[in-house]
């Protein structure tokens, strides 16, 4: 018995060499840049447009405020309205990046771990990125429990049909470029 005969190693499917892995990770990050650019115009636009309405009490043009009085007044209102929409640019982007990231990171590691690519990893990560979403809801213990039963229920119902759209689209797009003449003909 000079040589035992080995068994072929384990297939690593999170192999991080792997072209498949680094491919997915590619898709998450480039999805994951778009959800926080995204957050950060939503958050602005938001902040922006609340901040417009919102005028503080202003010493009236007439008689008894001085130039310089009226100056510091209107600095102070458009510091407060650039601090405003600043925030509101920054937490809209870290909230549907971090939201972006989730579903997409999850949806990309069902597909890997399962090895199939179907309706079913964007349904299951719906559903976890819906829950997620109402545990961090502000309110009691028992109303944010009662968000998250109701996040992952609404997550399967539209993630499904949503994945077995994409999946169709995704086949019939591999199918076209099967199809497609080379560019050197």
């Amino acid at each position: 018995m000079a040589a035992a005969e080995e068994a072929p190693a384990p297939v690593d499917r999170f192999d991080l060499n792997s072209k498949r892995v680094q491919d997915a990770f590619e898709d998450w990050g480039s999805k994951t840049t778009i959800g926080i650019v995204a957050g950060m115009i939503f958050g602005g636009l938001k902040e922006g447009r609340a901040s417009a309405h919102w005028q503080p009490f202003l010493p009236s043009q007439a008689g008894s405020s001085t130039w310089n009085e009226r100056q510091r007044v209107w600095r102070n209102v458009w510091e407060q309205r650039f601090v405003r929409v600043a925030g509101g640019t920054v937490s809209g982007g870290a909230k549907l990046g971090f939201f972006t990231s989730m579903y997409c990171g999850l949806q990309h590691a069902l597909a890997i771990y399962r090895d199939v690519d179907d309706a079913f990893n964007t349904a299951i990560a719906a559903s976890a990125t819906a829950a997620t979403l109402g545990l961090v809801l502000p309110g009691s213990l028992r109303w944010r429990l009662r968000t998250s039963s109701l996040g992952i229920v609404l997550g399967a119902v539209a993630g499904l049909p949503i994945g077995y759209i994409q999946t169709s689209l995704n086949k019939k797009a591999e199918e076209l470029m099967k199809n497609a003449p080379s560019p050197s003909s």
